[in-house]
């Protein structure tokens, strides 16, 4: 495997990730901390083929637990087994939707990646809602409907104004909260407007949480070109 360090600091760094036979992709690795004598590594592959998420992620999940393993002085060898049955659930079941919307690619940028663009239409049919949503890479995110009893938390990815923006994305209801779930949104213009591409990944282990998805995405996004009609 060869690569190259296109930048680096203390926090973190990005690599030219060149495998053999395959194409060359991004890595970006940002560290935080987490608590007293912890710390937290979240880890973005932007693959240039998409076909290979599911190898990649379950190779990266037993790289970064045997480096835990190892900094924890428990060893490094110990594999994991259920990453790539997970890694591959992930990948079966992509919630895919396009979207055209009536308004300019800013406009729409700012309703999605703001917390002023936000707070005039999402969740708009609950009370009280509250909203800390300005993206950044790195930076967190929480929406919260108290009425409803849910809350929508997650971490910025990508940040690529005014063309992608990509997240985690952890849904509480009830006591239940989501996991290794990722929506990733792009932007481009087209038929006078903006059209929006939106992919949302999670372990669903059967079409039930893709159909239910579809719907609230569809709301979301109808409740959005209301929002910005001219």
């Amino acid at each position: 495997m060869t690569g190259e360090v296109l930048a680096c600091a203390a926090d973190g760094l990005s690599i030219a990730w060149s495998p053999p036979q395959e194409r060359e992709s991004v890595v970006s690795l940002r560290v935080a901390a987490a608590g007293e004598g912890e710390s937290e590594l979240t880890l973005l592959h932007v693959l240039s083929e998409p076909g290979r998420v599911a190898a990649s992620g379950a190779g990266w999940e037993q790289h970064l637990a045997s480096l835990a393993r190892h900094l924890e002085g428990e060893g490094a060898d110990a594999p994991a087994p259920d990453a790539a049955a997970a890694w591959e659930t992930m990948a079966a079941r992509p919630l895919e939707i396009r979207w055209h919307i009536p308004a300019d690619l800013d406009r729409v940028w700012t309703a999605l990646a703001t917390t002023e663009g936000l707070e005039p239409w999402w969740w708009g049919h609950f009370p009280f809602v509250t909203i800390d949503a300005d993206a950044a890479p790195g930076a967190s995110y929480r929406i919260t409907a108290p009425s409803a009893g849910i809350e929508l938390e997650g971490t910025y990815l990508i940040v690529a104004r005014p063309r992608r923006l990509s997240s985690t994305w952890r849904w509480s209801e009830a006591g239940i909260t989501s996991r290794d779930e990722a929506v990733d949104i792009a932007l481009d213009p087209g038929d006078g407007g903006t059209v929006i591409t939106l992919r949302h990944t999670g372990p669903w282990a059967d079409d039930q949480p893709v159909e239910d998805g579809s719907r609230a995405w569809q709301a979301t996004l109808a409740a959005l070109e209301s929002a910005l009609l001219p």
